[in-house]
């Protein structure tokens, strides 16, 4: 059996009307680049003596 291809809807219907002022968020072409280069930076700062805690890593379903 061969899988349906299901046709693109447009953005309009994908979007909730409230949203529709932001749709340059959700365009392709504007997540397929970096955003822009800004003036002012972010570091986090760690302590000198900071020692990263051992904890198990636990596997959390899709739902979660």
């Amino acid at each position: 059996a061969a899988a349906k291809v299901k046709p693109k809807k447009p953005l309009e219907e994908l979007v909730p009307d409230y949203l529709l002022p932001y749709r340059q968020v959700f365009d392709d072409k504007a997540s397929e680049r970096m955003p822009p280069s800004r003036p002012y930076d972010h570091a986090i700062e760690l302590k000198p003596d900071f020692k990263p805690h051992d904890c198990k890593v636990y596997p959390l379903s899709s739902m979660e």
